[in-house]
Protein backbone atom coordinates (compact mmCIF):
# COMPACT_ATOMS: atom_id res chain seq x y z
CA UNK A 1 0.00 0.00 0.00
CA UNK A 2 1.40 2.73 -0.66
CA UNK A 3 1.99 6.00 1.28
CA UNK A 4 -0.76 8.76 1.91
CA UNK A 5 0.43 12.09 0.03
CA UNK A 6 -2.36 14.01 -0.37
CA UNK A 7 -5.44 14.42 1.68
CA UNK A 8 -7.68 15.53 -1.91
CA UNK A 9 -9.67 13.17 -3.77
CA UNK A 10 -13.31 13.30 -5.00
CA UNK A 11 -15.36 10.83 -4.85
CA UNK A 12 -18.23 11.22 -6.87
CA UNK A 13 -19.69 8.23 -6.29
CA UNK A 14 -19.58 8.48 -2.80
CA UNK A 15 -20.60 11.96 -2.58
CA UNK A 16 -23.94 11.63 -4.88
CA UNK A 17 -24.68 8.85 -2.04
CA UNK A 18 -24.09 10.75 0.65
CA UNK A 19 -24.58 14.37 -0.10
CA UNK A 20 -26.81 15.02 -2.82
CA UNK A 21 -26.77 18.71 -2.48
CA UNK A 22 -23.00 18.83 -2.69
CA UNK A 23 -22.89 16.46 -5.80
CA UNK A 24 -25.38 19.11 -7.57
CA UNK A 25 -23.69 22.13 -6.84
CA UNK A 26 -20.29 20.14 -7.93
CA UNK A 27 -22.10 19.30 -11.45
CA UNK A 28 -22.92 23.24 -11.55
CA UNK A 29 -19.56 24.07 -11.27
CA UNK A 30 -17.98 21.17 -13.77
CA UNK A 31 -21.05 22.21 -16.60
CA UNK A 32 -19.93 26.04 -16.28
CA UNK A 33 -16.20 24.98 -16.27
CA UNK A 34 -16.97 22.86 -19.30
CA UNK A 35 -18.91 25.41 -21.12
CA UNK A 36 -16.70 27.87 -20.28
CA UNK A 37 -13.55 25.44 -21.97
CA UNK A 38 -16.17 25.35 -25.47
CA UNK A 39 -16.37 29.13 -25.30
CA UNK A 40 -14.55 30.70 -27.81
CA UNK A 41 -13.69 33.57 -25.81
CA UNK A 42 -11.56 31.70 -23.83
CA UNK A 43 -9.53 30.90 -26.64
CA UNK A 44 -8.96 34.37 -26.83
CA UNK A 45 -8.96 35.01 -23.07
CA UNK A 46 -6.04 32.23 -22.53
CA UNK A 47 -3.76 33.00 -25.56
CA UNK A 48 -2.97 36.37 -24.54
CA UNK A 49 -1.39 38.01 -21.49
CA UNK A 50 -3.95 38.08 -18.78
CA UNK A 51 -2.23 37.56 -15.47
CA UNK A 52 -4.79 36.56 -12.55
CA UNK A 53 -2.92 37.58 -9.53
CA UNK A 54 -4.24 35.84 -5.78
CA UNK A 55 -3.29 37.50 -2.52
CA UNK A 56 -2.11 34.94 -0.23
CA UNK A 57 -2.03 34.74 3.68
CA UNK A 58 0.00 31.97 5.50
CA UNK A 59 -1.71 30.95 8.58
CA UNK A 60 1.83 29.09 10.72
CA UNK A 61 0.44 26.79 13.44
CA UNK A 62 3.49 25.94 15.35
CA UNK A 63 3.69 23.79 18.51
CA UNK A 64 7.91 23.41 18.43
CA UNK A 65 10.04 25.70 17.20
CA UNK A 66 10.25 23.94 13.71
CA UNK A 67 6.97 24.24 13.03
CA UNK A 68 7.16 27.97 13.09
CA UNK A 69 8.79 28.48 9.61
CA UNK A 70 10.94 31.83 9.19
CA UNK A 71 9.55 34.54 6.72
CA UNK A 72 12.49 33.36 4.46
CA UNK A 73 10.80 29.71 4.03
CA UNK A 74 7.77 31.29 3.10
CA UNK A 75 8.86 33.93 0.62
CA UNK A 76 10.65 30.93 -1.16
CA UNK A 77 7.25 29.04 -1.29
CA UNK A 78 5.59 32.19 -3.40
CA UNK A 79 8.63 32.55 -5.26
CA UNK A 80 8.17 28.39 -6.64
CA UNK A 81 4.02 29.19 -6.97
CA UNK A 82 4.96 32.22 -9.61
CA UNK A 83 7.39 29.62 -11.33
CA UNK A 84 5.10 26.93 -11.77
CA UNK A 85 2.11 28.68 -12.11
CA UNK A 86 4.12 30.60 -15.44
CA UNK A 87 5.74 27.75 -16.08
CA UNK A 88 9.35 29.67 -15.48
CA UNK A 89 10.28 26.33 -13.19
CA UNK A 90 14.16 26.52 -13.90
CA UNK A 91 13.32 22.07 -14.34
CA UNK A 92 10.71 22.90 -17.07
CA UNK A 93 13.61 21.70 -19.52
CA UNK A 94 12.99 18.14 -18.19
CA UNK A 95 9.48 18.05 -19.70
CA UNK A 96 9.42 15.75 -22.02
CA UNK A 97 9.42 16.61 -26.07
CA UNK A 98 6.42 15.07 -26.88
CA UNK A 99 4.73 16.78 -24.23
CA UNK A 100 6.09 20.23 -24.67
CA UNK A 101 2.84 21.41 -27.27
CA UNK A 102 0.54 21.14 -24.03
CA UNK A 103 2.52 22.29 -21.64
CA UNK A 104 1.15 25.29 -20.41
CA UNK A 105 1.58 28.86 -18.65
CA UNK A 106 -1.65 28.82 -16.46
CA UNK A 107 -0.64 32.68 -16.20
CA UNK A 108 -1.63 32.85 -12.42
CA UNK A 109 0.08 34.22 -9.77
CA UNK A 110 0.47 35.03 -6.02
CA UNK A 111 1.74 37.50 -3.55
CA UNK A 112 1.56 37.39 -0.26
CA UNK A 113 -1.16 40.08 1.18
CA UNK A 114 -0.40 43.80 2.37
CA UNK A 115 -3.49 44.54 3.62
CA UNK A 116 -5.94 42.16 6.04
CA UNK A 117 -9.48 41.47 6.26
CA UNK A 118 -9.84 44.72 8.87
CA UNK A 119 -7.52 47.38 6.66
CA UNK A 120 -4.56 46.88 9.21
CA UNK A 121 -0.78 46.88 6.76
CA UNK A 122 0.66 42.96 7.19
CA UNK A 123 2.79 40.79 5.75
CA UNK A 124 0.64 38.21 5.28
CA UNK A 125 1.71 35.79 7.32
CA UNK A 126 0.01 34.87 10.80
CA UNK A 127 1.91 33.16 13.89
CA UNK A 128 -0.23 30.79 16.22
CA UNK A 129 1.10 28.96 19.01
CA UNK A 130 -0.75 26.04 19.33
CA UNK A 131 -1.19 23.03 21.90
CA UNK A 132 -2.20 20.88 19.34
CA UNK A 133 1.18 18.62 18.86
CA UNK A 134 0.05 17.65 15.24
CA UNK A 135 -3.42 17.74 13.55
CA UNK A 136 -4.98 14.77 11.95
CA UNK A 137 -7.55 15.11 8.66
CA UNK A 138 -10.63 13.42 9.66
CA UNK A 139 -12.93 12.68 6.93
CA UNK A 140 -16.97 13.27 6.55
CA UNK A 141 -18.91 9.76 5.12
CA UNK A 142 -18.95 11.67 1.63
CA UNK A 143 -14.85 11.37 2.23
CA UNK A 144 -14.94 15.44 2.62
CA UNK A 145 -12.60 16.76 5.52
CA UNK A 146 -14.39 17.45 8.49
CA UNK A 147 -12.62 20.84 9.37
CA UNK A 148 -14.10 21.24 12.78
CA UNK A 149 -13.04 17.77 14.10
CA UNK A 150 -9.80 18.22 12.20
CA UNK A 151 -9.50 21.69 14.16
CA UNK A 152 -6.44 23.44 11.95
CA UNK A 153 -8.96 26.00 10.31
CA UNK A 154 -10.40 27.61 13.52
CA UNK A 155 -8.86 29.74 16.13
CA UNK A 156 -11.01 28.12 18.53
CA UNK A 157 -9.68 24.56 18.15
CA UNK A 158 -6.20 25.35 18.34
CA UNK A 159 -5.79 26.67 14.96
CA UNK A 160 -6.53 29.87 13.01
CA UNK A 161 -9.71 31.31 11.64
CA UNK A 162 -9.50 32.05 7.63
CA UNK A 163 -9.40 35.46 6.22
CA UNK A 164 -12.42 35.62 3.56
CA UNK A 165 -11.68 32.94 1.31
CA UNK A 166 -13.55 35.29 -1.47
CA UNK A 167 -10.43 38.20 -1.63
CA UNK A 168 -7.92 35.67 -0.05
CA UNK A 169 -6.28 32.67 -0.81
CA UNK A 170 -5.54 30.99 2.97
CA UNK A 171 -2.59 28.51 3.55
CA UNK A 172 -2.36 26.63 6.61
CA UNK A 173 1.14 24.97 7.78
CA UNK A 174 1.37 23.20 11.20
CA UNK A 175 2.45 19.32 11.70
CA UNK A 176 -0.12 16.92 9.93
CA UNK A 177 -0.08 12.78 11.54
CA UNK A 178 1.28 10.32 9.68
CA UNK A 179 2.02 10.81 5.84
CA UNK A 180 0.02 13.25 5.09
CA UNK A 181 1.69 16.45 2.95
CA UNK A 182 -1.15 18.57 2.26
CA UNK A 183 -4.87 18.61 1.72
CA UNK A 184 -7.26 21.57 0.24
CA UNK A 185 -10.42 22.81 -0.35
CA UNK A 186 -11.89 21.97 -3.63
CA UNK A 187 -14.24 24.65 -5.39
CA UNK A 188 -17.42 24.21 -3.53
CA UNK A 189 -17.03 21.91 -1.34
CA UNK A 190 -17.23 22.77 2.38
CA UNK A 191 -17.75 26.27 3.86
CA UNK A 192 -16.06 29.27 2.49
CA UNK A 193 -14.92 30.04 6.32
CA UNK A 194 -12.40 26.84 5.60
CA UNK A 195 -11.67 26.77 1.78
CA UNK A 196 -7.68 26.38 1.21
CA UNK A 197 -5.26 24.39 1.45
CA UNK A 198 -3.01 23.03 4.17
CA UNK A 199 0.83 21.98 4.05
CA UNK A 200 3.24 20.06 5.86
CA UNK A 201 5.11 22.89 8.12
CA UNK A 202 8.72 20.39 6.49
CA UNK A 203 7.70 19.98 2.79
CA UNK A 204 6.46 24.08 2.21
CA UNK A 205 8.83 26.18 0.22
CA UNK A 206 12.62 25.08 -0.85
CA UNK A 207 14.81 26.54 2.30
CA UNK A 208 14.48 25.57 6.47
CA UNK A 209 14.45 22.32 8.09
CA UNK A 210 12.56 20.20 4.99
CA UNK A 211 11.56 16.58 3.97
CA UNK A 212 15.05 15.54 1.53
CA UNK A 213 11.98 14.00 -0.72
CA UNK A 214 9.90 16.95 -0.70
CA UNK A 215 11.64 19.84 -0.11
CA UNK A 216 11.07 22.07 -4.03
CA UNK A 217 7.87 23.86 -2.92
CA UNK A 218 5.61 21.18 -5.21
CA UNK A 219 3.56 20.13 -2.51
CA UNK A 220 1.70 23.34 -2.56
CA UNK A 221 1.58 24.01 -6.12
CA UNK A 222 0.05 20.63 -6.20
CA UNK A 223 -2.96 21.47 -3.36
CA UNK A 224 -3.14 24.51 -4.97
CA UNK A 225 -3.98 22.78 -8.54
CA UNK A 226 -6.81 20.90 -6.19
CA UNK A 227 -7.71 24.64 -5.05
CA UNK A 228 -8.38 25.62 -8.33
CA UNK A 229 -9.89 22.56 -9.09
CA UNK A 230 -7.71 20.07 -10.83
CA UNK A 231 -8.05 16.14 -9.92
CA UNK A 232 -5.47 13.75 -9.47
CA UNK A 233 -4.38 13.04 -13.24
CA UNK A 234 -5.18 9.21 -12.24
CA UNK A 235 -8.67 10.47 -11.90
CA UNK A 236 -9.04 9.18 -8.41
CA UNK A 237 -10.27 5.96 -8.95
CA UNK A 238 -7.19 3.71 -8.58
CA UNK A 239 -6.48 0.98 -5.69
CA UNK A 240 -2.98 2.64 -4.40
CA UNK A 241 -1.46 -0.85 -4.65
CA UNK A 242 1.05 0.35 -8.04
CA UNK A 243 -1.16 -2.74 -9.92
CA UNK A 244 -2.80 -1.53 -12.77
CA UNK A 245 -5.91 -2.81 -13.46
CA UNK A 246 -8.01 -2.48 -16.20
CA UNK A 247 -11.01 -1.26 -13.62
CA UNK A 248 -9.03 1.59 -13.15
CA UNK A 249 -9.23 3.16 -16.19
CA UNK A 250 -12.72 4.28 -16.17
CA UNK A 251 -11.84 7.04 -14.27
CA UNK A 252 -10.34 10.74 -15.59
CA UNK A 253 -9.62 14.12 -14.48
CA UNK A 254 -11.87 15.73 -16.92
CA UNK A 255 -8.82 17.01 -18.88
CA UNK A 256 -8.57 15.98 -22.32
CA UNK A 257 -4.97 16.05 -22.74
CA UNK A 258 -3.69 14.34 -19.95
CA UNK A 259 -3.04 10.64 -20.47
CA UNK A 260 -5.04 7.98 -19.39
CA UNK A 261 -3.64 6.77 -15.82
CA UNK A 262 -4.27 3.61 -13.80
CA UNK A 263 -2.39 3.93 -10.63
CA UNK A 264 -0.90 7.35 -8.75
CA UNK A 265 3.19 7.57 -9.61
CA UNK A 266 5.90 7.14 -7.03
CA UNK A 267 9.64 8.33 -7.06
CA UNK A 268 10.84 9.55 -10.00
CA UNK A 269 10.11 6.97 -12.60
CA UNK A 270 12.42 7.35 -16.10
CA UNK A 271 10.58 7.96 -19.17
CA UNK A 272 8.82 6.77 -20.77
CA UNK A 273 6.40 5.21 -18.46
CA UNK A 274 3.71 3.40 -19.31
CA UNK A 275 0.70 1.20 -17.83
CA UNK A 276 -2.42 -0.83 -18.77
CA UNK A 277 -4.11 1.82 -19.58
CA UNK A 278 -1.73 3.85 -22.21
CA UNK A 279 0.40 1.13 -22.48
CA UNK A 280 2.19 2.76 -25.18
CA UNK A 281 5.00 5.57 -25.34
CA UNK A 282 4.78 8.05 -24.58
CA UNK A 283 2.85 6.09 -21.62
CA UNK A 284 1.66 8.12 -18.74
CA UNK A 285 3.24 12.11 -17.99
CA UNK A 286 3.58 11.15 -14.17
CA UNK A 287 5.78 14.74 -13.82
CA UNK A 288 2.81 16.70 -14.54
CA UNK A 289 2.43 18.59 -10.86
CA UNK A 290 -0.61 16.55 -10.25
CA UNK A 291 0.59 13.43 -9.49
CA UNK A 292 2.39 11.57 -6.89
CA UNK A 293 5.75 12.14 -7.94
CA UNK A 294 8.79 13.38 -6.08
CA UNK A 295 9.29 17.02 -6.11
CA UNK A 296 12.26 16.77 -7.95
CA UNK A 297 10.10 14.89 -10.58
CA UNK A 298 7.55 17.37 -11.58
CA UNK A 299 7.62 20.45 -14.20
CA UNK A 300 4.10 20.77 -15.66
CA UNK A 301 0.61 21.52 -15.92
CA UNK A 302 -1.07 21.22 -19.50
CA UNK A 303 -2.85 23.71 -21.65
CA UNK A 304 -6.22 21.80 -20.60
CA UNK A 305 -5.29 22.25 -17.10
CA UNK A 306 -4.85 25.88 -17.33
CA UNK A 307 -8.06 26.49 -18.83
CA UNK A 308 -9.56 24.26 -16.24
CA UNK A 309 -8.57 26.61 -13.18
CA UNK A 310 -8.16 29.36 -15.27
CA UNK A 311 -12.74 29.03 -15.88
CA UNK A 312 -13.07 29.69 -12.24
CA UNK A 313 -12.20 33.28 -12.39
CA UNK A 314 -14.03 34.65 -15.31
CA UNK A 315 -18.18 35.23 -15.31
CA UNK A 316 -20.27 33.05 -12.82
CA UNK A 317 -16.93 30.99 -11.88
CA UNK A 318 -16.47 30.11 -8.26
CA UNK A 319 -13.43 31.75 -7.55
CA UNK A 320 -14.83 35.12 -9.97
CA UNK A 321 -14.24 37.80 -7.34
CA UNK A 322 -10.25 37.35 -6.92
CA UNK A 323 -10.69 39.34 -10.24
CA UNK A 324 -13.86 40.99 -10.69
CA UNK A 325 -12.64 42.71 -6.63
CA UNK A 326 -8.66 42.76 -7.52
CA UNK A 327 -8.69 45.94 -5.08
CA UNK A 328 -5.83 44.18 -2.95
CA UNK A 329 -3.68 43.28 -5.81
CA UNK A 330 -4.33 46.91 -6.80
CA UNK A 331 -3.34 48.54 -3.36
CA UNK A 332 -0.44 46.28 -2.77
CA UNK A 333 1.01 47.13 -5.62
CA UNK A 334 0.64 51.03 -5.29
CA UNK A 335 -1.58 51.45 -8.00
CA UNK A 336 -4.03 52.86 -5.72
CA UNK A 337 -3.28 55.49 -3.10
CA UNK A 338 -4.94 58.07 -0.44
CA UNK A 339 -4.10 61.77 -1.19
CA UNK A 340 -5.23 64.17 1.75
CA UNK A 341 -3.27 66.58 4.01
CA UNK A 342 -1.59 65.02 7.18
CA UNK A 343 -3.65 68.29 8.81
CA UNK A 344 -7.18 68.85 8.73
CA UNK A 345 -8.88 71.91 10.32
CA UNK A 346 -12.37 72.54 11.13
CA UNK A 347 -12.79 74.44 7.96
CA UNK A 348 -12.53 70.60 6.47
CA UNK A 349 -9.90 68.90 3.73
CA UNK A 350 -10.64 66.66 0.95
CA UNK A 351 -9.78 63.02 0.63
CA UNK A 352 -8.98 61.23 -2.92
CA UNK A 353 -8.72 57.54 -3.28
CA UNK A 354 -6.93 57.39 -7.21
CA UNK A 355 -6.78 54.76 -9.73
CA UNK A 356 -9.32 51.89 -8.49
CA UNK A 357 -10.96 49.42 -10.18
CA UNK A 358 -14.79 49.74 -10.56
CA UNK A 359 -16.62 49.64 -7.05
CA UNK A 360 -20.33 49.77 -6.44
CA UNK A 361 -19.30 52.06 -3.43
CA UNK A 362 -17.12 53.99 -1.28
CA UNK A 363 -17.92 54.50 2.92
CA UNK A 364 -15.88 56.68 4.62
CA UNK A 365 -15.15 57.10 7.98
CA UNK A 366 -12.79 58.58 10.46
CA UNK A 367 -11.72 58.37 13.81
CA UNK A 368 -11.98 60.88 17.27
CA UNK A 369 -11.76 64.53 15.94
CA UNK A 370 -13.50 63.91 12.74
CA UNK A 371 -16.35 63.84 10.32
CA UNK A 372 -17.44 62.91 7.33
CA UNK A 373 -18.86 66.22 6.09
CA UNK A 374 -19.70 65.06 2.14
CA UNK A 375 -18.57 63.12 -0.37
CA UNK A 376 -20.41 59.64 0.92
CA UNK A 377 -20.38 56.68 -1.64
CA UNK A 378 -18.21 58.22 -3.61
CA UNK A 379 -13.65 58.39 -4.43
CA UNK A 380 -13.40 61.77 -2.80
CA UNK A 381 -14.95 62.95 0.82
CA UNK A 382 -14.55 66.11 2.41
CA UNK A 383 -13.67 65.79 6.23
CA UNK A 384 -13.87 68.52 9.08
CA UNK A 385 -12.26 68.16 12.45
CA UNK A 386 -15.02 68.36 15.23
CA UNK A 387 -11.85 68.79 17.95
CA UNK A 388 -8.18 68.15 18.17
CA UNK A 389 -6.25 65.35 18.47
CA UNK A 390 -4.93 62.43 16.78
CA UNK A 391 -7.21 60.64 14.10
CA UNK A 392 -7.41 59.09 10.64
CA UNK A 393 -9.45 58.56 7.76
CA UNK A 394 -10.18 55.35 6.55
CA UNK A 395 -12.25 53.65 3.20
CA UNK A 396 -14.34 50.73 2.46
CA UNK A 397 -14.81 49.47 -0.85
CA UNK A 398 -17.82 48.08 -1.81
CA UNK A 399 -18.97 45.47 -4.43
CA UNK A 400 -21.05 42.33 -5.55
CA UNK A 401 -18.25 40.40 -3.78
CA UNK A 402 -18.39 41.89 -0.54
CA UNK A 403 -16.36 44.95 0.82
CA UNK A 404 -12.83 45.63 1.63
CA UNK A 405 -11.57 47.81 4.38
CA UNK A 406 -8.32 49.80 2.92
CA UNK A 407 -5.69 51.16 5.16
CA UNK A 408 -6.24 53.95 7.76
CA UNK A 409 -4.49 57.09 6.75
CA UNK A 410 -3.16 58.70 10.17
CA UNK A 411 -4.04 62.17 10.22
CA UNK A 412 -3.81 64.92 12.97
CA UNK A 413 -7.59 66.89 13.70
CA UNK A 414 -7.01 70.57 14.44
CA UNK A 415 -4.99 72.70 16.62
CA UNK A 416 -2.14 70.93 18.98
CA UNK A 417 -2.80 69.25 21.83
CA UNK A 418 -0.32 70.06 24.75
CA UNK A 419 -0.57 66.26 26.09
CA UNK A 420 1.15 65.67 22.58
CA UNK A 421 4.48 68.06 23.66
CA UNK A 422 7.18 65.79 24.56
CA UNK A 423 9.72 68.14 26.74
CA UNK A 424 13.10 66.49 26.71
CA UNK A 425 15.20 68.67 28.74
CA UNK A 426 15.01 72.19 30.82
CA UNK A 427 18.56 73.01 31.97
CA UNK A 428 20.80 70.23 33.77
CA UNK A 429 18.72 69.16 36.33
CA UNK A 430 15.31 68.39 34.39
CA UNK A 431 13.57 66.38 33.98
CA UNK A 432 15.10 64.04 37.12
CA UNK A 433 15.29 67.30 39.18
CA UNK A 434 13.24 70.74 39.80
CA UNK A 435 16.10 73.04 39.58
CA UNK A 436 17.51 75.41 36.56
CA UNK A 437 20.66 77.85 36.96
CA UNK A 438 20.49 81.19 37.17
CA UNK A 439 24.04 82.19 36.60
CA UNK A 440 24.42 80.56 32.95
CA UNK A 441 22.14 80.01 29.92
CA UNK A 442 19.98 76.66 29.95
CA UNK A 443 19.35 74.26 27.06
CA UNK A 444 15.94 73.48 26.73
CA UNK A 445 14.85 70.96 23.56
CA UNK A 446 11.17 69.90 23.24
CA UNK A 447 9.37 67.94 20.33
CA UNK A 448 6.33 66.97 19.38
CA UNK A 449 4.81 63.03 18.99
CA UNK A 450 2.56 62.33 16.52
CA UNK A 451 1.99 63.71 13.30
CA UNK A 452 0.87 67.34 13.49
CA UNK A 453 2.45 69.59 11.12
CA UNK A 454 3.61 71.95 14.05
CA UNK A 455 5.09 74.87 12.99
CA UNK A 456 6.60 76.71 15.91
CA UNK A 457 6.48 76.71 19.32
CA UNK A 458 5.50 79.27 21.81
CA UNK A 459 7.40 79.10 25.56
CA UNK A 460 5.92 81.36 28.75
CA UNK A 461 8.91 81.61 31.18
CA UNK A 462 7.78 84.61 33.73
CA UNK A 463 10.22 87.41 33.61
CA UNK A 464 13.31 84.95 31.79
CA UNK A 465 14.80 85.44 28.27
CA UNK A 466 13.77 82.51 25.87
CA UNK A 467 15.93 82.46 22.81
CA UNK A 468 13.83 80.22 20.05
CA UNK A 469 16.08 78.76 17.77
CA UNK A 470 15.18 77.56 14.35
CA UNK A 471 12.87 74.53 14.19
CA UNK A 472 14.70 70.94 13.41
CA UNK A 473 14.16 71.02 9.27
CA UNK A 474 13.29 67.18 9.13
CA UNK A 475 9.21 67.13 8.98
CA UNK A 476 8.45 63.75 10.64
CA UNK A 477 10.29 65.36 13.93
CA UNK A 478 8.73 68.51 14.77
CA UNK A 479 11.83 69.35 17.85
CA UNK A 480 13.66 72.76 19.07
CA UNK A 481 16.02 73.77 20.90
CA UNK A 482 15.63 77.28 22.67
CA UNK A 483 17.68 79.20 25.34
CA UNK A 484 16.28 79.79 28.78
CA UNK A 485 18.18 82.90 30.88
CA UNK A 486 17.35 84.60 34.35
CA UNK A 487 17.66 88.15 34.25
CA UNK A 488 20.80 89.39 36.14
CA UNK A 489 18.34 90.88 38.97
CA UNK A 490 15.00 90.81 40.12
CA UNK A 491 14.20 87.13 38.27
CA UNK A 492 11.23 85.00 39.11
CA UNK A 493 12.34 82.20 41.45
CA UNK A 494 10.84 79.68 41.33
CA UNK A 495 9.97 80.23 37.95
CA UNK A 496 7.04 78.83 35.91
CA UNK A 497 7.51 77.31 32.51
CA UNK A 498 5.07 76.16 29.55
CA UNK A 499 5.03 76.26 25.92
CA UNK A 500 2.18 75.61 23.46
CA UNK A 501 2.68 74.83 19.84
CA UNK A 502 1.16 76.20 16.13
CA UNK A 503 -0.13 74.17 12.97
CA UNK A 504 -1.87 75.43 10.35
CA UNK A 505 -5.12 75.35 12.41
CA UNK A 506 -4.10 77.88 14.84
CA UNK A 507 -2.68 77.86 18.27
CA UNK A 508 -3.05 74.70 20.50
CA UNK A 509 -3.89 75.20 24.36
CA UNK A 510 -0.37 75.66 27.11
CA UNK A 511 0.72 72.61 28.60
CA UNK A 512 -0.72 72.66 31.77
CA UNK A 513 0.02 72.54 34.69
CA UNK A 514 3.14 74.35 34.18
CA UNK A 515 6.49 73.10 35.08
CA UNK A 516 7.69 74.47 38.12
CA UNK A 517 11.43 74.91 38.64
CA UNK A 518 13.62 76.61 41.41
CA UNK A 519 16.33 78.74 40.56
CA UNK A 520 19.84 77.75 41.85
CA UNK A 521 23.80 79.55 41.39
CA UNK A 522 25.39 76.51 39.08
CA UNK A 523 29.14 75.95 39.00
CA UNK A 524 31.24 76.90 36.18
CA UNK A 525 32.23 74.24 33.39
CA UNK A 526 35.53 72.35 33.45
CA UNK A 527 37.22 71.75 30.36
CA UNK A 528 38.67 68.18 30.55
CA UNK A 529 41.33 67.30 28.40
CA UNK A 530 42.06 62.97 28.01
CA UNK A 531 44.23 61.38 27.87
CA UNK A 532 46.74 63.19 29.93
CA UNK A 533 49.62 62.67 29.28
CA UNK A 534 49.08 62.90 25.58
CA UNK A 535 50.35 61.55 22.80
CA UNK A 536 49.93 62.56 19.50
CA UNK A 537 45.57 63.41 19.93
CA UNK A 538 44.40 64.96 23.22
CA UNK A 539 40.50 65.16 22.83
CA UNK A 540 38.46 67.97 24.98
CA UNK A 541 35.42 67.84 26.85
CA UNK A 542 33.25 70.18 28.58
CA UNK A 543 31.60 69.23 31.60
CA UNK A 544 30.06 71.37 34.64
CA UNK A 545 31.62 71.66 38.01
CA UNK A 546 29.70 69.06 39.47
CA UNK A 547 30.05 66.12 37.29
CA UNK A 548 34.16 66.20 37.27
CA UNK A 549 36.31 64.63 40.03
CA UNK A 550 39.52 65.70 40.83
CA UNK A 551 42.01 65.19 38.45
CA UNK A 552 44.96 66.40 37.08
CA UNK A 553 45.17 69.45 34.49
CA UNK A 554 41.34 70.16 34.35
CA UNK A 555 40.98 73.69 33.96
CA UNK A 556 37.73 75.62 35.28
CA UNK A 557 35.69 78.50 33.02
CA UNK A 558 33.71 80.50 34.84
CA UNK A 559 31.35 82.33 33.19
CA UNK A 560 31.00 86.12 33.60
CA UNK A 561 28.51 88.36 32.39
CA UNK A 562 30.44 89.53 29.42
CA UNK A 563 30.11 85.78 27.50
CA UNK A 564 26.68 85.26 28.29
CA UNK A 565 25.11 83.17 25.60
CA UNK A 566 25.37 80.72 22.97
CA UNK A 567 28.62 82.10 20.38
CA UNK A 568 32.22 80.68 19.08
CA UNK A 569 35.14 80.94 21.71
CA UNK A 570 38.84 80.41 21.24
CA UNK A 571 40.65 77.75 24.08
CA UNK A 572 44.30 77.51 24.22
CA UNK A 573 46.57 74.33 25.46
CA UNK A 574 50.02 75.40 26.69
CA UNK A 575 52.32 72.15 27.56
CA UNK A 576 54.46 72.14 30.52
CA UNK A 577 57.21 73.17 28.52
CA UNK A 578 55.81 76.22 27.50
CA UNK A 579 54.62 75.88 24.32
CA UNK A 580 51.50 76.66 22.67
CA UNK A 581 49.78 72.77 21.69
Amino acid sequence: MMAQKCGSSLNMQLIQQENPVLYNKLLQIENHTKTFIKNESLKSMTSTNNIIRIPVVVHVLYHTSNENISDAQIFSQIEVLNEDFRRRNADNSNTPSVFLSIASDPEIEFFLACIDPNGNTTNGITRTYTDSVQFTQILNPDNTTNEISTGIKYTSLGGHDAWPSDRYLNIWTCNLSGTLLGYAQFPGIGQATTDGVVIKYNCFGRIGVLDPIYNMGRTTTHEIGHWLNLIHIWGDDDNANEICTSNECSGNDNVADTPNQGERSSGCPSFPQTDCCTPASPGVMFMNFMDYTDDVCMNLFTAGQKNRMRALFFLDGFRECFVTNPIIDVWCNSLASYSGPSVVCSSGAQFTISNLPPVDSIIWSCGPYLTVYSGQNTNSSIIKATSNGNSWVQARLVNACGSINLPRKEIWAGTPTPEAIDIINIGPYYPGGNQICTNRPNDGIINWNPLGGILEYDWQAGNWQVVQHPMDPFPDIPKQNVQLTAPYYGYDNPVSFTVRARNQCGWGNYLAPAIILNGVSCGGYYLVASPNPAGSYIELTLIPEADVSEVAGKTKIEQTGSNNGFGNYQIQLWSEQGGLL
